[in-house]
């Protein structure tokens, strides 16, 4: 049976989102790699003030649904096909290797 990941746009978003991922070592270093690429803290995105912005909401969703699909694939779980709305798009290509994560 095929298996499709399916990435939401904004709308999905809530407070902490980045926070409630689960405290992993994979975790700890995608949420680095994405403060190093933005030289800024991306943990500092997902509050309720931040989250107003178009711009800290599609960060969050693109950095939790890459995240989140790093520690299924870490599980040896991987997609057939891979979509996205919106924002959801950028997170499918880097899934999909398409896009680096940076």
């Amino acid at each position: 049976m095929a298996s499709i990941w399916v990435y939401p746009g904004q709308g999905v978003q809530r407070s902490n989102m980045l926070h409630d991922l689960p405290q992993t070592a994979l975790v700890k270093e995608y949420l680095e790699r994405a403060s190093d690429a933005l030289k800024e803290d991306v943990l500092m995105l997902d509050s309720p003030a931040e989250l107003q912005s178009t711009r800290a909401v599609q960060l969050c969703l693109l950095i939790s649904g890459v995240v989140s699909s790093a520690l299924l694939t870490a599980e040896n779980l991987t997609p057939d096909y891979v979509a996205g709305l919106s924002i959801g798009a950028w997170s499918a290509a880097v899934v999909a290797g398409v896009l680096a994560f940076e």
